[in-house]
């Protein structure tokens, strides 16, 4: 069984991200996102350092609108599994497991991007620790 750490394979990922894009998303979905979710949502996201992960949460973003991403954003994924083709992703709260089991077909389909083979995700939840988005 071969294991590849996603971020080697995400350093070369680098997605324009700004609070203007977040607004535009916003507007586009025509969600009632009020300024204070916005700045909210922006900092979520400014604050993700796995580049591949944050691309995932400006889709997500942009296929649910912007108030999907203080449900998924200190989630963290682990390593891309490549005999059962599945990823691990750790999950802060049991809130956000449940939230990212019941959309993780969408979350597949922004990960196919960057790994086109991969089958499932691996959902666990660590509550005791606090995720910086890392």
């Amino acid at each position: 069984m071969k294991i590849i750490p996603l971020h080697y394979q995400a350093t070369s990922l680098n997605k324009e991200f700004s609070y203007e894009m977040l607004k535009r998303i916003a507007l586009r979905r025509k969600t009632n996102t009020s300024i204070d979710n916005l700045d909210e949502n922006y900092t979520c996201i400014s604050r993700i350092k796995d580049p591949l992960w944050k691309a995932v949460c400006i889709e997500m973003a942009d296929l649910m609108g912007p108030f999907c991403v203080q449900k998924i954003w200190e989630s963290k994924l682990g390593s891309f599994c490549n005999s059962n083709k599945t990823i691990d992703l750790y999950c802060s709260t049991k809130d956000s497991s449940t939230f990212i089991n019941q959309y993780s077909f969408l979350i597949l389909e922004c990960l196919r991007h960057y790994f086109p083979d991969i089958k499932n995700l691996k959902i666990k939840v660590k509550e005791t620790q606090r995720f910086s988005g890392e």
